[in-house]
């Protein structure tokens, strides 16, 4: 799974579309498809990024999840904590 390198490594909150989010995971990983990631929000900030693999570790559609992504047009990505040797 690779992470587009405008997301990488985020030393502040970075206000984001969710469509925009899903479209730049697509570009950085040509296998992956609309109907295999779903962003989950709250009313303002990013919660996760969800993707649906195969037993082997493909991805896949999961309509199921993707159903339930984020709907604002913009919302709030915080820097992650903890990441690092």
């Amino acid at each position: 799974m690779n992470i587009p390198p405008q997301y990488s490594d985020l030393e502040s909150a970075l206000t984001v579309n969710p469509n925009d989010v899903r479209n730049e995971l697509i570009m950085v990983n040509p296998k992956l498809t609309s109907g295999a990631i779903s962003i989950d929000c709250d009313r303002q900030r990013l919660l996760e990024v969800r993707i649906c693999f195969d037993k082997d570790l493909g991805f896949r559609d999961c309509p199921e999840v993707v159903r339930q992504t984020c709907r604002r047009d913009e919302i709030i990505m915080p820097p992650v904590r903890g990441g690092g040797p």
